[in-house]
């Protein structure tokens, strides 16, 4: 489902994020944390009854940017 597909990225995210802290990338970890907050926010809108395909979609726009 939706909230599996936003799981799993979030986790890619969160080792990305954890790399990034290790090797001292301060750019790149700050990409990753607005990346999970795009994450969380489009989990909010999918329970919050929202079109799914459109969030879904914003969601990957927005992380392609």
């Amino acid at each position: 489902s939706s909230l599996n597909f936003l799981n799993d990225l979030e986790e890619i995210y969160k080792s990305r994020l954890e790399l990034d802290i290790k090797n001292g990338k301060i750019e790149s970890s700050k990409k990753n944390i607005s990346a999970l907050k795009m994450i969380e926010d489009s989990r909010s809108k999918i329970i919050a009854n929202c079109n799914k395909k459109l969030v879904l979609e914003s969601l990957i726009v927005n992380l392609e940017a």
